[in-house]
């Protein structure tokens, strides 16, 4: 049985100064870095090598972040073909005695590389319920995926 990434968390870190735009609220490029490189980790694990990213298929920002503000992403695999992996994240700024707050998502498209950068294969997604299969059909349907290959085993 392989790994299901269903509503994994990664990343976690506070907001820095660095981050920061010329409005003092988070770059919009800081915060899509800092998810391209906690999903690309989780990627590599998924099929014990290298990837690369592919293209960001959509990303919006649902709400400022400031310094000081935690975040978090909450990752789901929602579909792979014979060299890819697609990828929802959740980013949620986290509050101590508060519920998570959705400050931006998007879909994320990864390929699986060998050592010469050659595609290399991917283990086909395995849903392994029927939440996890409801979420998944429901993040591909608002994106315009495919739903023909989402079923739990």
């Amino acid at each position: 049985m392989t790994e299901s990434i269903y509503k994994v968390h990664i990343g976690d870190f506070f907001v820095e100064p660095r981050m920061l735009n010329h409005l003092r609220i988070t770059h919009g490029g800081a915060m899509i870095r800092e998810c391209d490189s906690a999903l690309g980790l989780l990627a590599e694990k998924y099929v014990n090598g290298r990837v690369l990213t592919v293209s960001i298929r959509d990303f919006s920002f649902k709400q400022r972040t400031h310094v000081g503000d935690r975040i978090d992403f909450e990752v789901t695999m929602i579909a792979t073909s014979t060299h890819t992996m697609t990828f929802y994240v959740n980013v949620l700024m986290l509050g101590f005695g508060r519920q998570p707050v959705t400050v931006g998502e998007g879909v994320f498209v990864f390929i699986a590389v060998d050592e010469n950068f050659n595609p290399s294969p991917v283990p086909a997604l395995e849903v392994h319920s029927s939440d996890q299969e409801k979420f998944i059909r429901a993040v591909r349907k608002r994106y315009g995926l495919s739903l023909d290959d989402v079923a739990a085993a």
